[in-house]
């Protein structure tokens, strides 16, 4: 699996995005790009349901995510708990009509994390001084509406379909987010993730600082 992935021991492919909490990024492009082009792909793919996870589906949510990547590089349990209680549209499921016999009749596929965040972070994100792995209460926007910006924390995909679905979500909340004059913020640390991080239109939120391991900002 190509990987986005920022951990202070490891790294793989792609985009870096946390600190303490390991906050990552996760997909494939060499896969999702092919599928990767907005509401057609989510119009092709109608059958892969996209919503807010809902508390009792976060342990779910963790436990694909640490088969995906191991434990070590994704925020605790807890952490991913606390976020959901702060604002229940931190943390988005992909889910598939399941093929497999059992009491799931949708199959998880992927999850990625677009997390809205205050104006306080938005102005410590702009001054390079903020990662996900540092957010605290003050920094998650009670609402979507209520959001001054938004950070990019995690995105894995289940199979090129799955990561080129994820993607076409990510895009169009990003334009979500433009259209509302919202910033949106990532973290890129390796070579590939640098150059997908300019692939979407993200630049440094300063002139002249080293690119890799430093927020970068859309829009």
């Amino acid at each position: 699996m190509t990987s986005f992935i920022e951990h202070p021991y490891v790294q793989i492919f792609g985009l870096l995005f946390g600190g303490f909490g390991l906050s990552l990024l996760v997909w494939s492009l060499r896969g999702a790009k092919k599928v990767a082009s907005g509401e057609s792909v989510l119009e092709r793919y109608d059958d892969y349901l996209l919503s807010a996870a809902q508390f009792h589906e976060i342990n779910e949510a963790y436990e694909f995510m640490k088969f995906h990547v191991g434990a070590l590089n994704i925020s605790p349990l807890n952490t991913w708990k606390a976020r959901h209680n702060l604002n229940p549209n931190t943390l988005f499921l992909l889910r598939v009509r399941s093929s497999k016999p059992g009491p799931s009749e949708h199959e998880l596929k992927g999850v990625f994390s677009f997390i809205p965040v205050t104006q306080a972070a938005v102005d410590l994100l702009n001054l390079n001084k903020l990662s996900a792995g540092g957010f605290e209460k003050q920094h998650i926007a009670s609402s979507v509406d209520e959001a001054d910006g938004f950070y990019i924390s995690i995105l894995i995909g289940e199979g090129a379909i799955a990561k080129g679905v994820l993607i076409s979500h990510l895009r169009l909340k990003v334009l979500e987010a433009v259209a509302a004059d919202k910033p949106t913020f990532a973290r890129p640390a390796t070579s590939l993730g640098l150059r997908t991080a300019k692939d979407f239109s993200f630049a440094p939120v300063q002139d002249g600082m080293n690119q890799l391991h430093e927020i970068h900002r859309y829009h």
